[in-house]
């Protein structure tokens, strides 16, 4: 008797360690797959998740995560098909967890498909069902893009300023728009200061120096008066205008990108 007790005991103690191991392990094989899609390593992602997703027993919640980081890394090596059954096979589940991104997945593979007409349908389906998302941007980036290829410019603008009005802090706020050529601005130009006095502007200028800024002092004329303009920067890239306003702002500089 005490000999069977000691072997349930024994066995217990084995299967208590073996599952604590297997749930380590299915932390690890998460964590993992992130960091594979963080590293840029798409095929090595799913290939590990194709090979391991059976082996541990993921809840809902964690399969749907697999399978949206395999939708993105299908996109990402333009398999837009499979990328589509990913993100099919999360909708086709219950929960809402990944759900919204499934869609907008959707979208996104027919997006760099350059399948448009298809794309505007599944993006306007996000944009029915998720109204007062806070991750449509991309949604109107991509409609703005398609419309502008169609030369559709007035929806295009339209879609360009939703972002501007109601995702300012986004990425996509900061990325060029597609606009026509006759629309699209020369320069993106970085301004700290307009001052009266040159010696206003020179002190200005001399901060930035030693802040390691350059910039340049530009000499005009408004309503008959003279003003000294401080700028930092020209660019034809609206991004790295922005990117270059943000840390000027950091520095504690007052900034403003101005188009000419």
């Amino acid at each position: 008797m005490k000999k069977l007790v000691v072997i349930a005991l024994i066995s217990l103690f084995i299967f208590n360690i073996s599952v604590g191991a297997r749930e380590i392990s299915k932390i690890d094989f998460i964590e993992n797959i992130n960091i594979l899609f963080l590293k840029e390593d798409y095929a090595g992602l799913i290939k590990n998740a194709e090979k391991k997703s059976d082996v541990y027993r993921l809840n809902r919640k964690e399969k749907k995560e697999v399978l949206y980081l395999m939708g993105l890394s299908y996109i990402k090596i333009d398999n837009f098909r499979e990328a589509r059954k990913m993100f099919h096979k999360i909708l086709a589940m219950k929960g809402d967890n990944f759900r919204q991104g499934a869609y907008i997945g959707i979208g996104d593979s027919y997006f760099y498909e350059k399948n448009f007409s298809k794309a505007i349908s599944a993006y306007e389906q996000v944009l029915r069902i998720y109204p007062k998302s806070d991750r449509l941007s991309s949604v109107y980036y991509n409609l703005g893009a398609i419309f502008n290829a169609k030369k559709d410019f007035d929806r295009a603008s339209y879609y360009f300023a939703k972002i501007k009005k109601q995702y300012n802090n986004s990425f996509e706020a900061d990325r060029p728009a597609y606009l026509p050529a006759e629309k699209k601005p020369d320069y993106y130009i970085i301004q700290l200061g307009a001052f009266k006095s040159i010696g206003n502007a020179k002190k200005l200028v001399r901060r930035l120096r030693r802040k390691r800024y350059d910039s340049y002092i530009q000499k005009a004329k408004k309503d008959g008066n003279v003003l000294y303009k401080v700028r930092g920067g020209k660019f034809s890239n609206k991004y790295y205008a922005m990117r270059l306003l943000r840390r000027l702002k950091k520095s504690g500089f007052s900034a403003k990108v101005i188009v000419e």
